[in-house]
């Protein structure tokens, strides 16, 4: 079994939306909505935003999370790098793979997984509201 930690997420940088990216063709790829959610009553959509960047600490470092446009593979959707101190990943497609491959590189013989929603806050209302 894996240990998810729990994690104090900060929201240290949010940017705007970028109407090219959120109202166009691919604008699926840039809207999250929250895990709870009732699809009877109504669903709230939350922008993935460009530039966004959010910290928290694990295992006594600070590990940043920044979302950027695009990835190796793919230009359209989101990618996300995870840096902590002059340690850093390659852009990937999904924030937990991001900080997965930092923090094993950091942490070699670790089991440790991380859940998407929480690496960036988005389990945290205020920090939706505010981003």
């Amino acid at each position: 079994m894996f240990k998810r930690p729990i994690l104090e997420v900060k929201l240290i940088f949010f940017s705007q939306i970028i109407p090219r990216l959120y109202y166009r063709k691919n604008f699926r790829n840039w809207w999250i909505h929250r895990n709870n959610c009732d699809f009877v009553k109504g669903v709230f959509l939350y922008p993935i935003k460009i530039g966004c960047q959010t910290v928290f600490k694990q295992n006594k470092r600070q590990f940043y999370m920044h979302i950027m446009e695009g990835y190796e593979t793919n230009e359209i959707q989101p990618g996300y790098r995870c840096t902590s101190s002059s340690k850093y990943n390659n852009i990937e497609s999904t924030p937990n793979i991001a900080i997965i491959s930092l923090y094993q590189k950091l942490f070699s013989n670790t089991k440790t997984r991380f859940s998407r929603p929480l690496i960036l806050g988005w389990n945290d209302e205020n920090l939706l509201e505010m981003s």
